[in-house]
């Protein structure tokens, strides 16, 4: 062999060598690089809007994507949608506390191609927050998580895509109901003293004793309570949950002008074992109409005062019991 060529291969040999010391110095000097700070200079008391779109799909049946907005009046967060229902502050204070302390080391991608595989593309995203703070809008994309409270993130317009830690999208709901009390109507069954159903199969009445024991109103000498049914029916109608915030005003669509079922309960706590409480309350729960699409129902307390839909698996019961149903069998004649 030459010396020239010899020559040429040790040059070759020489650049070599410096492109893997480069290289693994580049790689070295980017896991060294302390972590800064995602959203420098945001102040989560400042936010008086959020905004945050979730893809609703369901298996592979695309459906249009999803939004709730909040809204802060004074200091008090709620649905913009449903005249501000009230949320979980302490809630919304964790999620944007979490948001400020988001931090990442550099980028993973930066090419476009790879935004839907991390789903932080424009129209392909896990999540889509905006946060209006002053007037200004921050709006970024939360994507795929490689593990636990950790996901990727991308602000919109800009290419490169983060992973940030101590965040997870199922803290960042995008319906109403991720953000509210889902218990719209609730009173503890032992202060139920006393419950009127009326319903297109009739009216139930039932009542108490101190010793707990249910009686209904108006059986016959031959029939006998079945307890469990009436247990059931007591414990639907202490418990009404929520789906989804309405708003204040009732609607004709919403059917409680003529209501599909009217619940009455008499509520109060007892101070002495054995004894009837020293005063009650009366609770008025009415349901309206079932919503055309999906299995729930417009439903409104007197406790409350705004319109709610409660989920069908806890309504129905109260709109097609009948007191027939609250009786043992008659056993059969010999």
């Amino acid at each position: 062999m030459s010396p020239r060529m010899n020559r040429m291969l040790g040059i070759a040999l020489v650049a070599q060598i410096a492109l893997l010391v480069g290289v693994s110095f580049a790689r070295e000097e980017s896991k060294m690089a302390p972590p800064s700070k995602v959203f420098d200079g945001f102040v989560p008391d400042k936010v008086t809007k959020i905004e945050i779109t979730g893809d609703s799909a369901t298996g592979t049946a695309p459906m249009a994507p999803k939004t709730v907005t909040l809204t802060k009046k004074g200091t008090a967060w709620g649905i913009a949608s449903a005249d501000d229902y009230p949320v979980d502050q302490a809630k919304v204070t964790a999620m944007l506390e979490a948001f400020a302390k988001l931090k990442a080391s550099g980028a993973v991608v930066s090419k476009s191609s790879y935004y839907k595989k991390l789903e932080v593309a424009d129209d392909d995203y896990q999540r889509k927050v905006v946060l209006t703070a002053d007037g200004n809008a921050l709006s970024f994309f939360l994507g795929t998580s490689p593990g636990f409270k950790k996901a990727h993130l991308r602000n919109a317009g800009e290419s490169d895509v983060r992973l940030v830690g101590d965040v997870s999208i199922w803290d960042v709901g995008y319906r109403a109901s991720d953000w509210v009390d889902k218990a719209y109507a609730k009173v503890a069954e032992t202060d139920v003293w006393g419950l009127t159903l009326e319903n297109g199969k009739g009216r139930i009445q039932l009542e108490r004793s101190p010793a707990g024991e249910w009686a209904v109103l108006g059986a016959k000498p031959d029939q006998t309570v079945k307890k469990t049914a009436v247990d059931d029916l007591v414990r639907k109608a202490a418990l009404v949950s929520l789906e989804a915030p309405i708003g204040r005003t009732e609607r004709p669509e919403h059917g409680l002008d003529r209501p599909q079922a009217t619940i009455t309960l008499i509520t109060g706590t007892s101070t002495i074992a054995g004894a009837p409480p020293p005063a009650t309350q009366t609770r008025v729960i009415k349901v309206g109409s079932k919503l055309g699409e999906g299995n729930a129902y417009y439903v409104r307390a007197s406790t409350s005062e705004y319109v709610v839909t409660s989920p069908g698996y806890g309504i129905e019961p109260l709109t097609s019991k009948a007191a027939a149903d609250l009786f043992e069998a008659p056993a059969p004649k010999k």
